[in-house]
């Protein structure tokens, strides 16, 4: 190159979002639960570039299996994104087992509000519950617990 000589370098690729693997959180209120996470990006010309998500990290998540897309806009206007998910999952639910007089009371909670519960009986146990014979069907009330 010679004295005087001009170089110019063209920017022809997006910047890379590099984002979490997927993951799962156990639900914490009937809404969902709240998520946090942060993605990065570099731009092969500028370095780093600021990144936006959407649903933004501290969101709450619903429950079910939530898709996140990041993106990041360097200043020649290409743009790169990156995606994962956010399973949010039910808790187990809880039972307790008492015995009051010559009554055995179940009870239970962290189920889905509305949601269907079974109990069911077997006199053998190594069968699919699908051949179990149902003792009670019910729903859980609007707090997700229920009592028999």
């Amino acid at each position: 190159m010679s004295a005087g000589a001009t170089l110019t370098i063209q920017d022809t690729l997006p910047p890379v979002v590099t984002v979490p693997a997927n993951f799962s959180l156990l639900r914490t209120s009937q809404a969902g639960a709240v998520a946090t996470f942060s993605a990065t990006s570099v731009d092969l010309c500028e370095g780093s570039v600021a990144v936006t998500c959407t649903p933004p990290s501290g969101s709450t998540f619903a429950p079910g299996t939530n898709a996140v897309t990041c993106t990041a806009t360097d200043t020649q206007g290409h743009i790169g994104t990156g995606t994962f998910s956010i399973a949010v999952l039910n808790p187990p639910v809880r039972i307790a087992i008492s015995v009051s007089g010559s009554n055995l009371i179940l009870s239970g909670d962290g189920g889905q509000a509305g949601g269907t519960f079974y109990i069911l009986s077997s006199t053998n146990l190594i069968l699919p519950l699908i051949n179990w014979t149902p003792l009670v069907t019910n729903s859980f009330d609007i707090s997700g617990q229920f009592s028999l």
